[in-house]
């Protein structure tokens, strides 16, 4: 059933029996006529034919967790209604007694003692039959309870139901003497069926309870599977099925502190770092981050439906600008409260995407500064053997060009790489004709060691375009990257320089941001 529906449906049942109060308490203060009466009497049998045909749409539903089921408002409401129309009656049962002192009235005025006595027991008899068909109900649903604490509220309903049999049961039989065969054999087998559905219901918690005892001595365990602080609080004790009870006591003790869970899970929430829409290790950290916090929450028992709105804006305000756009274009209701699902599989589908595109591996651009009057290199398939990747070479290769200089050495000799291009073996013969530009000796400029050189600098000759070469400074400098990482780049320092400039290969390192 649609739940709008529902909600009508049960708002118009609370309806009905504020009616029916109100009828018996305006009835109870005011004298009344016998047409009035029988109005009143004609109402509230009306209301209640209602109320019946609105609860059997009611039944319809799954579900079953509402108010109107837990308290039973059905018959709340079935004896109201008994109760209004036994006080109509007992007016005019009143007024009968008092028909000397009161002018004559017709016949069709008249309500009888009989007839009234007769309306009382049918009423009862109704709802005793009432009673009996759901409790029977309730007994046969024992299977769909399987916690021992549905099972101890499953057992008071029964007991309240059963008390109102009882007490119908006695008032027809011993109080009105309507000893009709048939109330009396429903009551001796409501009875029956309800002593065996408590044995077996008994039966079924001394099972449930049963199991929740973890017998240790029926399991080889090697050892208690904790860690770090906490194994350190246990390790004086045996393994065993009496220790169990002994190390779980004392990590309780320590750890199940409800104030520092809750403060721990909402701080990790609040305090997650800002992320970059094309980081995947982000994204993913702020999606795994998130729902740990979340799922621990709800196991702590704290209900975050109703806030799932303001922790979905919490999530929302970690991305940057992109992510924030590509949102907004992703939102289907725009006018709409956000959901915390849909920020979830927002999250989930940036980061796939994010993955994907990094497995994609770009071409590496590293420029490096050369001669204009070297000799290119040209081939067909690159080799770097520094770094074994065939998308460039070494005098390209990022990772070499890092070294230090006297690291560059070591390695070409270790290596026995040609050191005038760097591109091939030195049992291959060299066609390069490109010297040094520091000291014009044969082997690569990358090589040169200047007398007195420091490790962490080196020089590089830049080309002026006249015939004199300027030596400009370079150093290797730490620059911390966005995601708070310390990565190691070599910076060419230019004094006469009015402007600075980053690479591109070095904004992508860092992750940097470009404006377009």
């Amino acid at each position: 059933m649609d739940p709008s529906k529902l909600l009508a449906l049960l708002k118009q049942q609370r309806a009905i029996y504020d009616d029916v109060k109100n009828i018996e308490k305006n009835s109870s203060k005011r004298e009344l006529r016998a047409n009035t009466i029988k109005e009143r009497l004609d109402k509230v049998q009306g209301l209640w034919n209602q109320f019946k045909d609105n609860h059997e749409k009611i039944l319809l539903t799954e579900n079953k967790e509402d108010k109107y089921f837990k308290e039973d408002f059905y018959n709340t409401v079935h004896q109201k209604v008994i109760q209004a129309k036994t006080m109509l009656e007992e007016i005019v049962e009143s007024k009968d007694r008092n028909a000397e002192s009161v002018e004559s009235k017709s016949v069709d005025e008249k309500i009888t003692e009989s007839q009234i006595e007769k309306n009382k027991i049918n009423n009862l008899v109704e709802q005793y039959n009432n009673n009996i068909a759901r409790l029977r109900q309730m007994l046969e649903n024992l299977d769909h309870y399987d916690t021992v604490t549905r099972l101890e509220q499953l057992n008071g309903i029964w007991k309240r139901k059963f008390e109102d049999i009882r007490s119908i049961y006695k008032k027809l039989v011993i109080e009105m003497s309507y000893n009709e065969v048939d109330i009396m054999n429903d009551y001796d087998e409501i009875e029956d069926q309800y002593d065996k559905a408590l044995d077996e219901l008994a039966n079924k918690m001394e099972k449930l309870r049963e199991g929740n005892n973890v017998k240790l001595d029926c399991i080889r365990i090697q050892n208690f599977n904790v860690k770090g602080e906490a194994s350190k609080l246990i390790q004086h004790l045996p393994v065993s099925e009496l220790n169990y009870a002994v190390a779980w006591e004392i990590l309780s003790q320590r750890y199940e502190n409800e104030r520092m869970l809750f403060t721990i899970l909402v701080d990790k929430l609040l305090d997650q770092p800002s992320v970059y829409n094309d980081s995947a290790s982000s994204l993913k950290k702020l999606l795994d981050t998130s729902i740990e916090c979340i799922q621990g929450l709800k196991a702590m028992g704290i209900k975050t439906n109703e806030a799932d709105p303001i922790i979905a804006r919490i999530i929302i305000r970690k991305l940057d600008k992109e992510g924030l756009r590509l949102y907004e274009q992703n939102i289907k209701r725009t006018k709409e409260i956000q959901k915390m699902d849909d920020v979830l599989q927002f999250l989930e589908q940036q980061y796939q995407a994010a993955e994907a595109i990094k497995s994609k591996k770009q071409t590496n651009n590293v420029k490096s500064f050369q001669k204009t009057t070297a000799t290119t290199i040209v081939a067909n398939d690159y080799q770097c053997f520094y770094c074994n990747k065939k998308e460039h070479m070494a005098i390209k290769c990022y990772e070499f060009l890092k070294l230090q200089v006297k690291d560059k050495n070591t390695w070409v000799k270790d290596a026995k790489i040609c050191r005038v291009c760097l591109s091939h073996k030195t049992t291959k013969r060299c066609n390069s004709k490109t010297k040094c530009q520091d000291c014009g000796k044969w082997h690569n400029t990358l090589l040169h060691i200047n007398s007195g050189q420091n490790n962490n600098t080196s020089t590089l000759t830049m080309n002026t375009g006249t015939a004199e070469n300027v030596l400009l400074a370079t150093a290797q400098v730490r620059v911390k990257s966005v995601q708070g990482e310390m990565i190691m780049l070599r910076a060419l320092i230019d004094q006469g320089s009015q402007t600075t400039a980053v690479s591109e290969e070095a904004a992508q390192i860092l992750n940097l941001q470009g404006k377009k």
